[in-house]
């Protein structure tokens, strides 16, 4: 099993799509908090970045898609991704964004 991080934008859409998106994440695989290593290891990630567990790329692009069809099914508005890139985690990063 792979641990991956996604990052993405989504076009500006009224209402924002991102509250609900943020609330069906966890039944697709996603999540924004990370197990780090650090004296904090639970750690949230930056805004429109989750990060699951999958093994494979396909499974963990699949899983976003469907995230992005259910929170469109839920909003009942088309949502657009503008960008988004999926990296695999592989331990050793600086989460300290909020205090720079």
């Amino acid at each position: 099993m792979l641990r991956f991080v996604v990052t993405y934008d989504l076009k500006d859409n009224q209402p924002d799509p991102h509250s609900p998106l943020l609330k069906l994440a966890p039944d697709y695989g996603w999540n924004r908090l990370i197990d780090c290593t650090d004296s904090k290891p639970i750690r949230q990630l930056p805004n429109t970045t989750l990060q699951g567990v999958f093994n494979t790329t396909a499974d963990a692009t699949a899983a976003f898609r469907s995230l992005i069809a259910a929170t469109e099914a839920k909003t009942r508005r088309r949502i657009t991704v503008e960008r988004v890139a999926f990296f695999i985690w592989s331990g050793g990063a600086i989460f300290d964004l909020n205090e720079f």
